[in-house]
C-alpha cells in the first residue's frame, strides 16, 4: 500500500469516528431535550393549579369581606337601636330613681 492509500484510509477512519461521536451527541441532545419538555409540562401544570388555588384563596377572603360590607349595616342598625332603646329605658329608670331618691332626701 502506498502512503495516500493509507492517509485516505486514516482520513476515512477520523471521518467516521467524528460522525459517530456527532450522532451520539444528537442522541444525548435530544434525550435531554425531551426530559426539559417533561419538566417543563410538568411546571406549566403546576403553575397554573398555583394561579387556581391563588384565586380561590382570594375568593375565601373577599366573599366574607363583602358580604359583611353588604349584610352588616342594616343588622348592625337594629341591634344598636335596640341597644339604644334599653340603654333610653336605663336613662329614664336612673331618672326616675334619682327623682324619687331627691324626693325622699327632701
Amino acid at each position: 500500500m502506498s502512503n495516500n492509500a493509507i492517509s485516505d484510509n486514516n482520513e476515512k477512519i477520523e471521518e467516521q469516528k467524528k460522525e459517530d461521536r456527532i450522532e451520539e451527541l444528537l442522541e444525548k441532545n435530544i434525550k435531554l431535550t425531551e426530559e426539559i419538555h417533561e419538566m417543563t409540562v410538568h411546571i406549566k401544570k403546576y403553575i397554573f393549579w398555583q394561579r387556581i388555588f391563588g384565586f380561590l384563596k382570594l375568593l375565601i377572603i373577599l366573599i366574607p369581606i363583602i358580604l359583611s360590607i353588604i349584610y352588616l349595616p342594616p343588622l348592625l342598625g337594629q341591634v344598636i337601636e335596640q341597644y339604644q332603646s334599653i340603654l333610653g329605658i336605663q336613662t329614664d329608670l336612673q331618672n326616675t330613681s334619682s327623682g324619687f331618691m331627691n324626693l325622699i332626701g327632701r
